[in-house]
C-alpha cells in the first residue's frame, strides 16, 4: 500500500503533468481539475495498492476508480502475471464508481467518477457522520489509506481459536497478528493504538468479521477475525477467506463533484478488493464488494449503481466491447488478429510505442456482477443496463453518443438512454434520432462469433475508443439503508479474434457465479474415507471396510455433496458415493496423500470395489501450465479409476504383497505391512471430450474423499492351534479377534460364535434385550453374501455344510440402536 499525504494538496498548489495522452482523458477541457481549496473539505485521495496474489496485478485507490495508475498515467490491470524480462501488458485503462438518484423532492443526485486526472473527484475518503452524513478534512486524509489482510493471518488466527477461544481463554495479545489486531471494524480496543484516531460506532458497522462470540463487538482477543462481506458467508468460521484482502471507505460528500457536476448523495461504501491463489481459473480473477450506506436524511428513490469502464487490452486504440446479460458480463475483446496493427503509438507494430501490447496471442476480459443490487424484497437485480459510448477526440458520429458532460447526461447513461435522453435500441449502434426501433436495455448483447447478432463485429461500428458502463436498478435506499454489489474479472487467453467465440470466458463466467453463492468454496469434501480393519491368517489378511462410523458422511453409502464450482444451470449438481479403493504403501514413511497414492514407487493399488452401475471409468482432466502466459490453457486426462462394476465389497481377504519380487509374493509371517483406504464419489454433469469443452464441462468427474485417511499397519502372524474346551480356536489377530473376548460385552450387546474353525454349522450366542430387532448377515472373506436373516438373543446355528473352505465374516446389527458386532468364522 502507498500512502501520500502532502500538505500541499491543501493549499492547492499540487500539480500533475502527463508526456503521454491517454485515451482515457475526457475531451471535456484541456487542464487538471484543481485538487482542493481552503474552501474545500478534503483532499483528493491519493492512497493506492496493489492485488498481487494470484496471476493478475490489479490496482485499486481510495478515489472511487480501480486499475489506473495515476502516476504512471496508464491502466493498471496486468492480466497475466509476465516473466520478469517482458514488459506487463495491461487489459483495461480505468473504471469508477457512478451512482445516481432522485431526493423525495425529485431532484437529481449523482457522483459519477470519470479519469480523475482531467476530471477531478466525486469521491473522498473517509466514513460519513452517522447523523449528519458530513465529514471534515482531517477525517478524510486519517481514512485516506487501505487495510489489507492475507490468509496466512486468518490461519494464525484460526489456531488461536482452537487453542485459547474454544477452551473459554482469551487470545494472548502478542499472539494476534497485526493485521487482525487493528483491523478496522467496529469497537475495536486496538485500532486507535496504531492509527491514532477512533472508529466511529456505526449502526452498519465498519469491515466485516467473523464475530466468535456474537456479541457484535469486534474483539480479536475473543477469537474474532476479518472475512469478506457477503452476510450469507459471515457465520461459517472456517469459510474460505481470500489470500488477499483490501478494505477502505469513501465518500461523495467531502468536496465538490468535479467529474460529474453532481450534487452529493451523500452516500458512504465501504469497499473489498480480494483475490484468491488456485488451481482453477480463479487464479486469473480479481473480486471487488462494495457496501452502499444512504447518509442523507432522506429516501434515495430510482438509483442505479454503475460501474464505467475503459477497456486497454494491450493497445486501446482497437478495441471491442460487449455484454452477456445472462451471466451479467460486459467482456472486451480485439478488433483484430493483431494487437495493435496499423496503430503507431503501440509496441506490436512499433517497439517504442506508448502501450505493450498482447501482439497475436490476445486474451479477452469479462467484468461481471456476480451478486446485484437488491430490490425491495431482497432480489438481485443483476446488470440490468448496459450502455456505450464513445470518446468524442476524433470521433464523427452523433455527439448524444460521447462522453456526457452535466450530471442528467451521466444519470442518462445509467438508465439506459443516451446522452440526450434517448432510448438504446436494438441493432447498429443502438442510437436512432427519430426514436425508431426495438428499446433494450443491453447494448452488444450477442456472441461476437455470431453473425446474425447484434455486437460490434456484426454492427459495423468500426474502430474507436468506447466506454462501457454496467449499471443495476432502479431501487430505493432510505436514510441509514445498506445495499452491496460484487464485482468479478475474468480473463481467458489467446481467443481466436477477429470476432471471437467467447464460450470459454461465459464459461469461466458461468463458473463465477456460483463460486460467489457458495462463499467461494472451490472445493468438495468429499465422501469419508471407511475405517480399515483386517486380520491375518495363513499368510493372508482379511479385511472389513467400515464407513458406518460415528460422525461419517457416508453412512450406508448414502454420501452426497453439491459440486463446487460448476457452471450455472447443469441438472446433475450432486456428488454421489460410487466405490472404495484400498493402496497398500512401500512403507510407514509414504504419507496417504493423492500424488503419493497415485505414485507406483510408493503404493499400490490392491483392491477396489463399486456400485453396479453404468459408470466404469472416471477420467479428470488437470491444467497444464503453458512456458507462454499468454498462451490458451492445456488440460490433461488422468485416468483415476476403472471401476469392476459388481457393487460394492466391504470384505475381501488379501494374499499378494504388491511390492514383493519373485515367484513366492504372498505375505510373510512376521512382517508389517502398511495400508490406506479412499472413499470416491463421481459426478459427471457433462463428459470432456476434447479442449473446448473445458470451460463448461465436468473437469473432476472422480472425487476422492480427503476426510479420515489413515495409515494402518498390519502384521502377518502364524496363528497356532489351541486346544480349549474340547474345540480349536485360533489366537492372535490384529484389529479383529475372533475367539469368545472379539467383542466385549457392550451394553447387554454381543455375538459369540461356536465350533470355530468348523465345518458344516456356525454356532453362536447372541447376547441383546428381548425384542430386538436383530439381523445376523454372513459374507464371504471375497465380498459375496452367503446368508442373511432375522434373529433372536440366545443360541441358535446356521448350515454352512455346502460353503467352500475360508473365512467368513459375521455381522450382528440391530436397527433400532444401530449397534453392530462382526466376526470371522473359519471353514475348514
Amino acid at each position: 500500500m502507498i500512502r501520500i499525504a502532502n500538505l500541499l494538496l491543501f493549499f492547492g498548489i499540487f500539480s500533475l503533468n502527463s508526456s503521454v495522452s491517454s485515451p482515457g482523458f475526457s475531451a471535456q477541457g484541456n487542464s487538471l481539475v484543481s485538487t482542493s481549496t481552503y474552501r474545500s473539505d478534503c483532499a483528493p485521495p491519493m492512497t493506492y495498492a496493489d492485488l498481487t496474489v494470484n496471476n493478475m496485478r490489479a490496482r485499486i485507490t481510495t478515489g472511487g476508480d480501480k486499475w489506473f495508475d495515476m502516476y504512471g498515467r496508464g491502466g493498471r490491470y496486468y492480466a497475466p502475471v509476465m516473466p520478469p524480462h517482458l514488459e506487463p501488458i495491461s487489459a483495461i485503462e480505468y473504471a469508477g464508481l457512478w451512482i445516481g438518484g432522485m431526493d423525495e423532492e425529485s431532484n437529481l443526485k449523482l457522483a459519477a467518477q470519470n479519469n480523475r486526472l482531467q476530471n477531478g473527484n466525486d469521491w473522498y475518503t473517509g466514513p460519513l457522520d452517522e447523523l449528519s452524513g458530513q465529514t471534515s478534512f482531517h477525517k478524510c486524509l486519517n481514512w485516506d489509506r487501505v487495510f489489507e489482510i492475507r490468509s496466512e493471518d486468518i490461519e494464525k488466527q484460526r489456531n488461536n481459536i482452537s487453542e485459547f477461544s474454544i477452551n473459554g481463554l482469551s487470545i494472548p495479545v502478542d499472539s494476534i497478528p497485526d493485521n487482525v489486531k487493528y483491523w478496522p471494524a467496529t469497537g475495536n480496543p486496538f485500532f486507535s493504538q496504531k492509527y491514532g484516531f477512533e472508529l466511529p460506532q456505526a449502526t452498519q458497522g465498519m469491515g466485516p468479521y467473523f464475530d466468535f462470540t456474537g456479541n457484535g463487538i469486534y474483539d480479536p482477543v475473543s477469537g474474532d477475525f476479518p472475512i469478506i462481506g457477503n452476510q450469507n458467508c459471515r457465520s461459517e468460521q472456517n469459510i474460505r477467506v481470500p489470500d488477499q484482502m483490501y478494505w477502505w471507505i469513501i465518500n461523495d460528500a467531502g468536496g465538490p463533484h468535479h467529474g460529474s457536476d453532481g450534487d452529493p448523495l451523500y452516500m458512504e461504501i465501504r469497499s473489498q478488493a480480494f483475490a484468491f491463489q488456485s488451481d482453477s481459473e480463479v487464479n486469473d480473477v480479481t473480486f471487488y464488494r462494495y457496501e452502499f450506506v444512504n447518509r442523507s436524511p432522506y429516501r434515495l428513490d430510482s438509483m442505479y449503481f454503475g460501474l464505467f469502464v475503459i477497456p486497454a487490452l494491450g493497445c486501446p486504440l482497437d478495441d471491442y466491447i460487449g455484454s452477456n446479460p445472462d451471466l451479467d458480463m460486459m467482456y472486451i475483446y480485439n478488433e483484430n488478429a493483431l494487437d495493435g496493427s496499423y496503430v503507431p503509438r503501440c509496441s506490436c507494430s512499433t517497439p517504442d510505442g506508448d502501450y505493450t501490447t498482447y501482439c497475436d496471442l490476445i486474451p479477452a476480459v469479462g467484468i461481471q456482477f456476480l451478486d446485484g443490487i437488491k430490490d425491495d424484497v431482497g432480489k438481485s437485480l443483476g446488470m440490468s443496463i448496459f450502455t456505450y459510448f464513445n470518446n468524442p477526440r476524433d470521433f464523427s458520429g452523433h455527439q448524444a453518443t460521447t462522453d456526457p458532460v452535466t450530471a442528467l447526461e451521466h444519470y442518462h447513461f445509467l438508465t439506459g438512454r443516451w446522452r440526450d435522453g434517448l432510448p438504446l435500441t436494438f441493432g447498429g449502434s443502438g442510437y436512432r434520432p427519430n426514436f425508431a426501433g426495438i428499446k433494450v436495455q443491453h447494448a452488444l448483447a450477442d456472441n461476437p462469433s455470431d453473425p446474425n447478432g447484434w455486437s460490434m463485429c456484426s454492427s459495423g461500428i468500426g474502430s474507436g475508443i468506447f466506454r462501457g458502463l454496467m449499471s443495476s436498478g432502479p431501487v430505493s435506499l432510505s436514510s441509514g439503508a445498506v445495499n452491496d454489489l460484487t464485482i468479478g474479472v475474468s480473463w481467458e487467453p489467446n481467443v481466436a479474434v477477429p470476432c471471437p467465440d467467447l464460450s470459454r470466458l461465459f464459461g469461466v463466467g458461468s463458473r463465477l457465479k456460483t463460486l460467489f453463492g457458495d462463499c467461494f468454496n472451490e472445493e468438495n469434501t468429499g465422501p469419508n474415507a471407511p475405517n480399515v480393519k483386517a486380520v491375518s491368517l495363513d499368510r493372508s489378511f482379511h479385511f472389513i471396510l467400515d464407513s458406518d462410523f460415528q460422525g461419517s458422511n457416508n453412512k450406508h453409502h448414502l454420501y452426497q455433496e453439491e459440486v463446487a464450482y460448476r457452471p450455472q444451470d447443469v441438472d446433475e449438481i450432486y456428488y454421489y458415493f460410487e466405490g472404495y479403493m484400498l493402496f497398500q504403501l512401500r512403507d510407514e514413511n509414504v504419507h496417504p496423500t493423492m500424488d503419493n497414492l497415485y505414485n507406483p514407487l510408493l503404493s499400490r493399488l490392491v483392491f477396489q470395489s463399486d456400485i453396479k452401475n453404468d459408470v466404469d471409468e472416471l477420467v479428470n482432466w488437470y491444467r497444464v501450465e503453458s512456458t507462454n502466459p499468454l498462451h490458451i490453457r492445456f488440460f490433461r486426462p488422468e485416468l483415476m479409476v476403472s471401476g469392476n462394476n459388481e457393487g460394492i465389497k466391504s470384505r475381501f481377504a488379501l494374499e499378494v504383497d504388491a511390492f514383493a519380487q519373485g515367484s513366492d509374493r504372498r505375505f510373510v509371517p512376521g512382517e508389517t505391512y502398511y495400508f490406506s483406504a479412499i472413499a470416491y464419489a463421481q459426478n459427471n454433469y457433462f463428459p470432456c471430450r476434447n479442449l473446448e469443452d473445458y470451460p463448461y464441462c465436468q473437469r473432476e468427474p472422480f472425487l476422492a474423499g480427503r476426510d479420515n485417511v489413515q495409515t494402518y499397519a498390519f502384521t502377518i502372524r502364524e496363528v497356532p492351534f489351541e486346544r480349549e474346551h474340547r474345540r480349536k480356536v485360533y489366537n492372535g489377530s490384529d484389529n479383529i479377534r475372533w475367539n469368545n473376548s472379539s467383542n466385549p460385552r457392550n451394553q447387554n450387546f454381543g455375538l459369540q460364535l461356536y465350533g470355530n474353525p468348523g465345518r458344516d454349522f456356525i454356532s453362536f450366542y447372541i447376547e441383546a434385550s428381548q425384542g430386538a430387532d436383530l439381523n445376523l448377515t454372513i459374507w464371504s472373506s471375497g465380498g459375496n453374501l452367503m446368508q442373511r436373516e432375522k434373529v433372536k438373543p440366545g443360541m441358535g446355528k446356521v448350515f454352512a455344510g455346502n460353503w467352500h473352505s475360508g473365512s467368513f465374516f459375521v455381522e450382528l446389527a440391530c436397527k433400532s440402536s444401530g449397534k453392530k458386532v462382526t466376526e470371522i468364522w473359519i471353514k475348514s
